[in-house]
């Protein structure tokens, strides 16, 4: 566990500069049309059932006034699904995309991370064969960087779907998907990137290296705004409103209110390495999954866990809570992917196929399909009902 002087000295600086940036830039319109795919193969995905809870979770975020609500799903309690009622459901895996064509490369390909666009027309990659860049449409690559020949560990695209921001090595890029270009290379961590993000409203990326230390650069300004500096983080997700931050330090969970810089620490722990965060698209809630092979639902005002998910075999390597709130995707090193209900607890869906550990998660913002993204080097696109 990170020393605490650490921990406050980080939300100090985090606060201190999101205050002096401010909070005039409008926020990007998300598209939410999702193409059509051709599809490769289809197949019946095997689906086994695990029940971990029959209490029912009421999600009532406060959303502000000025934003589109989303809807709170309505889910009526249900018994526990069989194992016949799971085996036949429509769940279907719509196709399977190799990335070992994309740069020759002496070793198996892997692929670590990988991001939707905001429009749902692109899928990016980050891989050992470099930054991959898909048309969602045609199922085609197309484009495959690696300029500096590192391996990439995260992506991810900027609200507004112009840029890229890619865990290069030890380094930051800002890809500009216009120009196909690198815009910006920030330094400053000493070993290989372990996750970025981006903020929802303002030019700022985030970085997370895997010895836990942190950065935020600026975009417009081409710099960064806070010193790296090794805080113990894993995890770092904004809410959708941008309202809140939550991350990670190794087993600790804690949330930081952007408005007025309150802080929430959440009593309880995971017994293992945090992997992974994503939130409600209502922001009261969000869900996080941990090597100790479990996902815990937090709930922001009540300030505790709500739930903890048991069902995977090993580490739970990353979750993803679908744009319309019914369900929560998590990928294992247990080689499945399980879908649940976030209302019931229960798992709906066991999605498997991949034969190596799932490393990324990521829904169409629709919710019919989830793409997900493997250490055997295959991308699988599945329809979820």
């Amino acid at each position: 566990m990170p020393q605490n002087n650490f921990f406050v000295a980080f939300l100090l600086s985090l606060f201190f500069m999101v205050s002096l940036i401010g909070c005039t830039q409008a926020q990007v319109e998300v598209a939410t049309a999702v193409p059509t795919a051709e599809p490769a193969t289809t197949q019946t995905s095997t689906s086994t059932p695990e029940p971990t809870a029959t209490a029912t979770l009421t999600l009532t975020p406060t959303i502000p006034a000025t934003e589109t609500a989303v809807p709170t799903p309505t889910i009526p309690p249900s018994p526990t699904p069989s194992l016949q009622n799971l085996s036949d459901s429509n769940s279907q895996l719509i196709t399977v995309m190799r990335t070992d064509f994309a740069i020759s490369s002496q070793s198996d390909p892997n692929v670590y991370d990988l991001a939707v666009s905001p429009d749902d027309r692109y899928l990016a990659v980050a891989s050992n064969q470099g930054l991959l860049i898909y048309d969602l449409a045609t199922l085609e690559l197309i484009t495959a960087v690696n300029e500096d020949g590192s391996v990439k560990k995260s992506v991810a695209w900027s609200p507004d779907g112009k840029h890229l921001a890619v865990g290069s090595g030890p380094r930051v890029w800002i890809w500009n998907f216009a120009t196909m270009s690198t815009e910006f290379e920030f330094s400053g961590h000493e070993v290989e990137m372990y996750h970025v993000t981006w903020s929802v409203d303002r030019p700022l990326v985030f970085s997370v290296a895997n010895n836990g230390s942190f950065g935020s650069w600026d975009i417009e300004l081409g710099e960064p705004t806070t010193p790296v500096e090794e805080v113990g983080m894993r995890a770092i997700e904004f809410s959708p409103n941008g309202d809140y931050v939550a991350f990670s330090q190794w087993y600790q969970l804690s949330a930081v209110n952007m408005l007025n810089g309150d802080q929430t620490v959440f009593s309880e722990e995971h017994s293992d390495l945090i992997a992974a965060i994503s939130w409600y698209p209502g922001s009261s809630f969000f869900v996080s999954g941990s090597y100790d092979g479990t996902l815990r639902i937090w709930d922001l005002d009540q300030q505790d866990s709500m739930r903890v998910l048991e069902g995977h075999s090993s580490d739970v390597l990353d979750v993803a809570w679908s744009p319309n709130g019914i369900y929560i995707a998590s990928g294992s090193a247990d080689l499945t992917t399980l879908i649940w209900s976030a209302e019931t607890g229960e798992v709906v869906y066991r999605l498997r196929g991949h034969t190596d550990g799932i490393r990324s998660l990521d829904w169409f913002h629709d919710g019919s399909r989830l793409v997900t993204g493997s250490l055997d080097g295959t991308i699988r696109i599945w329809d979820i009902p």
